[in-house]
């Protein structure tokens, strides 16, 4: 009678294997006491969902974590994201070791933990570290900070803010594979971010003295379009340090620009897509 989410379900591969792992393990998110015809839940977190492992084909299971909703795993780490508050959908992220035989997580270690965590986006595991995509504020948001792992997995540092992301999860960041150590990223400023800033907490006075009048008040809606502050950035050591692009000089037509000051080469990308915020 109990129910595994089929979209989250690995099983465990030869590597493993030979560093010490069962070859029947098979890793799941699991629903117990789930029944009929599943589907997720209403939240996009559930407390009810846990993370599980089992070595005998679910002859038994161990529970890896309580309120486990999702995982990922990497060739050298099992990351597993746990619901803390479900009604604000607030959780955290566990990190193990893939070859232990059982499972000892932590929770993963930033440098801003007086921000609260909504979601994950692992955007590049490829060169012996974790690029990792943090939405601090909440799905009606469409930028984060990443974050760079440390040798080991477990320590990350905030590498660059403002990172842009659709809903499904695309990210205007990406990985140079003909060079080691590049990657590229668009974000929004600085200034914007204060002007949004601004902006909403006006928005917020509005709204407390229309209920104080007993008046409906208007939905938060920044009117700012986020593309006129938009820039990519380049890294050439993983994420240490970040620059502007240098523009060309001259355009497709062989015509210079018209750009006395500061001119900068913006890439378009998946943030294209969304519409003015």
């Amino acid at each position: 009678g109990d129910y595994i989410h089929s979209f989250n379900c690995v099983v465990i591969n030869l590597n493993m294997i030979n560093k010490g792992v069962p070859k029947e393990r098979i890793l799941v998110t699991y629903l117990p006491k789930g029944h009929g015809d599943q589907k997720e839940t209403k939240k996009k977190y559930s407390y009810k969902i846990d993370f599980v492992y089992s070595d005998d084909f679910f002859n038994s299971k161990i529970v890896g974590v309580r309120k486990g909703n999702k995982f990922l795993l990497t060739e050298d780490y099992l990351f597993v994201s746990q619901v803390l508050e479900e009604e604000k959908q607030e959780i955290q992220l566990l990190i193990a070791n893939n070859t232990d035989r059982r499972y000892e997580f932590q929770p993963i270690i930033t440098n801003q933990k007086s921000f609260k965590e909504h979601s994950y986006t692992f955007l590049d595991t490829s060169e012996d570290m974790v690029f990792l995509f943090i939405n601090n504020i909440g799905s009606s948001v469409k930028f984060g900070n990443i974050y760079a792992s440390g040798d080991k997995g477990k320590d990350f540092s905030l590498s660059v803010k403002n990172n842009l992301q659709l809903k499904d999860g695309d990210n205007d960041f990406e990985n140079v594979k003909s060079v080691d150590g590049v990657y590229l990223a668009n974000v929004v400023s600085g200034k914007y971010m204060k002007l949004a800033k601004q902006q909403i907490m006006n928005q917020l006075k509005e709204q407390k003295m229309a209920q104080k009048k007993g008046q409906n008040s208007k939905k938060l809606q920044l009117s700012i379009n986020y593309m006129n502050y938009a820039k990519t950035l380049i890294t050439h050591n993983k994420g240490g340090d970040w620059k502007r692009l240098t523009a060309p000089q001259l355009d497709s037509n062989g015509n210079p620009y018209d750009c006395k000051d500061y001119c900068y080469l913006h890439l378009y990308s998946f943030s294209s897509k969304i519409p003015q915020m």
